[in-house]
């Protein structure tokens, strides 16, 4: 799942850190641990939570790769519950870390198919009261964490939802109609 030199690459980046020396030193490890872990594709999570809470690093960039504005910094003020689980995962073994945060990335999706199927029914729901001489035409979406924030209507009054659905009107007050949906969707998000 995770790539420890892909994270390792982005701590560089984050710390504005040129070499392996430099982040072990920043880690308090050997650079030798940091050659290992990445031999062995070992993530030491405490250290990097750690190290994320210290400079406050965006950890979920830092894990995943992904910037996005439902990412949070991690806070050095962490919630009870928050810090539990840190205790907890950090007293796994590497194996158990990674099919835990499978799990998370699992239960993730699911949250952003849901999202994905409420946006979709509401655009159905609009089309109830449009007549049949209007082409439509849904697929089904695939999973893109930027999908939800791509919705856009261009100047040809088509709404694209990032290439995966496609709608076409030259109808005003349909476009009016789908651009107040979308307006509500977003107050409501």
């Amino acid at each position: 799942m995770f790539d420890f030199k892909e994270i390792l690459q982005r701590l560089k980046e984050e710390s504005s850190l040129k070499h392996d020396r430099e982040i072990a030193d920043l880690l308090g490890v050997e650079q030798q641990n940091i050659t290992n872990w990445k031999t062995r594709n070992s993530i030491p999570y405490d250290l990097i939570i750690s190290l994320c809470l210290e400079k406050e690093i965006n950890l979920i960039y830092i894990l995943t790769g992904k910037k996005n504005k439902n990412s949070v910094k991690i806070d050095k003020e962490l919630s009870k519950t928050q810090k539990e689980i840190c205790t907890k995962l950090n007293n796994l073994d590497p194996i158990q870390q990674k099919i835990i945060l499978n799990k998370i990335d699992e239960e993730i999706i699911k949250n952003e198919e849901k999202e994905i199927e409420i946006l979709k029914n509401s655009i159905l729901k609009c089309f109830d009261n449009i007549n049949s001489t209007h082409r439509i035409i849904l697929k089904e979406f695939e999973r893109d964490e930027e999908t939800l924030k791509a919705v856009y209507i261009d100047d040809d009054w088509n709404l694209d939802l990032k290439n995966e659905t496609y709608i076409e009107d030259n109808n005003k007050s349909f476009v009016e109609l789908l651009k107040m949906l979308l307006e509500n969707i977003k107050e409501n998000k």
